[in-house]
């Protein structure tokens, strides 16, 4: 079973960087970028898919005016489309934090051969902003910072995205990545499916793998050095004092707080 994994993001930081670190020497060249919107003069230290409006609407797809934060299924399209010839996509977002020895992880991993991985999958609020326009289909999500899809588990949802970006869906009712995803190829029936919970479960027992709250990555090294757990969202300093640079973040956190996940 071959596997490609990319970084998906619109910058380049120290916790971009921290990812690479703790990766580039577990998955060598089967290791990518997905990035959005890159700067012409920045360059990054592994293969990069670069994605834009452009890219996106010559795609089939609805460049709705956050598609690069709401739509993260687009970025797993662009690096299907750019390497078919792996079996299984995995997209790790840039605050995902790797402790311990993650060639573990992936070794384990490797011996499931599902099409959809994700974390913690389940139903999800049919009221809920994102999830009432999603048609038939009943409203599943997993936790989107990380998670892995069979080449042809892709191919299917890229067909039925293609299809959802020419209904007239409001913006603001657009589905995002992980309720259209897992709603849909769930609903297929014809895809197994696998929850990291279960078949990893050691690396996310008695940590903090969600949504919010930001964790603070000199806490993190401290509590959890020479440990094999994954968490998120970790980052560094600076953007935990500053936790909205950009629009991805302000976007994360009105979705936080349609989810009562904060305040």
């Amino acid at each position: 079973m071959s596997l490609v994994v990319a970084i998906r993001t619109n910058k380049w930081t120290v916790n971009e960087q921290r990812v690479f670190d703790q990766l580039s020497s577990v998955l060598g060249a089967d290791f990518k970028v997905v990035f959005h919107n890159r700067p012409d003069d920045l360059t990054v230290p592994l293969d990069c898919v670069d994605i834009n409006n452009t890219v996106i609407q010559s795609m089939g797809l609805r460049p709705v005016s956050d598609w690069g934060w709401r739509c993260g299924d687009y970025a797993y399209y662009a690096l299907r489309n750019a390497y078919p010839e792996y079996d299984h996509y995995m997209l790790v977002e840039p605050d995902v934090y790797f402790s311990g020895q993650p060639k573990l992880f992936f070794d384990q991993i490797a011996a499931i051969d599902d099409d959809v991985v994700g974390l913690k999958i389940g139903d999800f609020d049919r009221n809920h902003i994102f999830a009432r326009r999603l048609g038939e289909v009943a409203p599943k999500r997993a936790i989107f910072a990380m998670t892995r899809f069979s080449g042809a588990a892709l191919d299917y949802a890229y067909k039925q995205r293609q299809a959802y970006s020419k209904e007239n869906i409001p913006e603001r009712a657009y589905a995002n990545d992980e309720l259209f995803m897992f709603s849909y190829l769930l609903a297929a029936g014809m895809f197994r499916v696998a929850d990291l919970m279960t078949v990893a479960q050691d690396w996310f027992v008695d940590v903090q793998f969600d949504t919010a709250p930001d964790l603070l990555v000199e806490h993190v090294e401290i509590d959890f050095i020479s440990k094999n757990k994954i968490l998120h969202p970790v980052v560094d300093r600076e953007f935990f004092k500053k936790p909205w640079p950009n629009a991805w973040w302000v976007a994360r956190a009105w979705r936080n707080r349609a989810e009562n996940l904060i305040p």
